[in-house]
């Protein structure tokens, strides 16, 4: 079969080019017809679950799954151009795949997913040598390879209610994994994230104490960025100065996450810019656990800043940094005060950031396309507060937060 990158693109439905691929589509086309894909045999697959112990129920839909790819001929070429659009990206480059390929029937939707997966599994081989390199800890790589790939695979299941893989938004978070930017190390994952880049930045004084002021966002009257969900139109513009004598600005309050609308100065005698949007920053990513303990989070922090210290030395953080909507302060209305949850947010020292107030929906939900909030389920206290939150007209938004190191118990 002889094709074009436009008549791929036709076969597979793909209306827009993605960034990135095809860059070098007549090369990757001569590599199918010379050598095949060799990602797509039962030889590697049984090479990954031996090395791994990667799949535990979900081995057998993937051992059919990787037949049908290499099966068919359109999407085991899909599937090698998307691994070298992978292969071929610059260190650090985020490869956006903006469109799904489009199955022509139901029975043949898991097999398109599954396409781009086998793509990103042909990596693991290469992050366990890396990480090995580095001297990571082996049950924490071994972890961290087995939560990108069988943790796709159970997620979209538990998403969708059907086998398949989310060739949008999962493979473009699990490229930070494989690029081994985010180890999984006890009951969090931990991104080596390079620069800070959010709509704040934060001051620490002599005694260890900090401020944050909001970055150049335009503010709605209730100290929420403008243009987030249900936010009232701009008030004032959020702008940050400085001088060669104080830093400027509208400080936000912590506890509410809400930006101030009196500006104020601080002095560089006794202030220093410490967190800026080029800083580097831990962001800490949380997924589902029943163990989301005060004591466990507080051994995953001191364990990440071991590892970080030993296996990359040359990375050098400001702080623990996290986005999420567990970070919202209005649960505080929703939860008893000895939840887990609260225990969690309550340790960061938040501020706001532009939000749609829809990530609710699918990690607590695990439903992202409700638009009618009369639908959503009612399976717990907390879905029943949040539905009754949304039906009020409000949203739960996913603040930011932070802290610093020497809050962690080593």
């Amino acid at each position: 079969m002889t094709f074009t990158r436009e008549s791929f693109l036709k076969e597979l439905r793909i209306a827009e080019m993605p960034e990135l691929y095809g860059k070098d589509f007549d090369a990757v086309m001569k590599e199918y017809d010379e050598q095949g894909v060799w990602f797509l045999t039962d030889e590697f697959l049984d090479q990954i679950q031996t090395d791994f112990a990667m799949f535990t129920d979900k081995y057998e839909f993937v051992k059919t799954s990787i037949a049908k790819v290499r099966e068919n001929e359109l999407l085991a070429r899909h599937s090698l151009l998307l691994y070298h659009m992978l292969k071929d990206r610059a260190p650090g480059e985020i490869a956006n795949v903006t469109e799904e390929a489009v199955p022509p029937s139901e029975e043949e939707r898991a097999a398109y997913e599954m396409s781009a997966f086998f793509a990103e599994l042909a990596f693991a081989p290469a992050m366990k040598e890396f990480l090995h390199s580095r001297e990571v800890p082996e049950d924490i790589y071994l972890l961290t390879i087995r939560d990108v790939f069988n943790g796709s695979l159970h997620n979209y299941n538990n998403l969708f209610g059907r086998d398949g893989f989310e060739a949008t938004r999962i493979f473009r978070w699990n490229q930070r994994l494989i690029d081994c930017t985010i180890l999984h190390i006890g009951l969090l994952n931990f991104e080596m994230r390079k620069k800070f880049i959010e709509a704040a930045v934060v001051l620490r004084n002599k005694a260890g104490e900090a401020a944050i002021l909001v970055h150049d966002q335009p503010v709605s009257a209730s100290g929420i960025i403008a243009g987030s969900a249900g936010a009232e139109e701009e008030a004032f513009f959020g702008a940050f100065t400085e001088t060669d004598e104080y830093y400027e600005g509208y400080p936000i309050d912590s506890w509410n996450a809400i930006i101030s609308p009196e500006k104020k100065r601080y002095p560089k005698s006794e202030w220093e810019l410490y967190i800026g949007e080029n800083d580097p920053v831990i962001s800490v990513h949380i997924p589902k656990s029943k163990d989301f303990t005060p004591e466990n989070m507080e051994k995953a922090y001191a364990d990440c800043l071991n590892v970080l210290e030993k296996s990359f030395p040359e990375y050098k953080p400001k702080a623990f940094y996290c986005h999420s909507w567990l970070m919202e302060p209005q649960l505080r209305d929703m939860m008893k005060p000895t939840s887990n949850i609260l225990a969690f947010q309550g340790k960061y020292l938040r501020f706001p950031r532009i939000s749609d107030g829809r990530a609710v929906l699918i990690f607590l939900f695990s439903d992202p396309t409700i638009t009618n909030w009369e639908d959503l389920p009612e399976n717990s206290s907390l879905q029943r507060a949040v539905k009754q939150h949304y039906l009020n007209g409000k949203f739960i938004y996913e603040p930011c937060g932070f802290f610093f190191f020497d809050a962690v118990k080593r």
